[in-house]
């Protein structure tokens, strides 16, 4: 048997919040809040219940390119274009960590059409068993453990 998604284009929910757009999201179901990070390093803590913002603050000096919310620790972690790591409490949104964990930027084999592909960063972010998988350019996967 195969299953097959299709994917339209529907505004679900408009909120404010970012200039530039957001580049990256991530969802807390316990209080319904929805993460997400913009071009210029802020994070807009978007209330769906009440559709409207609940917080703004500046997380990174450069894009956003990857969220994560764990809800088990009440963290929220957020990679950057710049290859930076950051934990922040999540119901203060004060900064508890921060790491280099990535390459700033590099340049990647020559794509299809010969053009050098250029990624930077930290690309993903995923959680499990109180450990922090992150991707980027250098093709490596990193793991901290965090203490809190």
């Amino acid at each position: 048997m195969n299953t097959y998604f299709i994917c339209s284009l529907i505004t679900y929910l408009a909120l404010p919040g970012h200039e530039s757009g957001a580049y990256a999201i991530t969802y807390e179901p316990n209080n319904q809040l929805l993460f997400s990070g913009g071009k210029h390093g802020e994070i807009v803590v978007s209330d769906l219940r009440q559709r409207t913002t609940a917080h703004t603050f500046a997380a990174h000096h450069s894009r956003i390119r990857s969220i994560a919310i764990d809800t088990e620790n009440k963290a929220l972690i957020t990679g950057s274009i710049d290859g930076e790591l950051k934990i922040w409490d999540v119901s203060t949104y004060k900064l508890r960590q921060s790491f280099d964990i990535q390459p700033r930027n590099r340049f990647l084999a020559p794509s299809f059409n010969r053009i050098p592909l250029k990624a930077f960063g930290v690309t993903q972010i995923q959680i499990m068993n109180n450990d922090i998988y992150t991707s980027g350019p250098n093709g490596i996967v990193k793991c901290r453990r965090f203490v809190l």
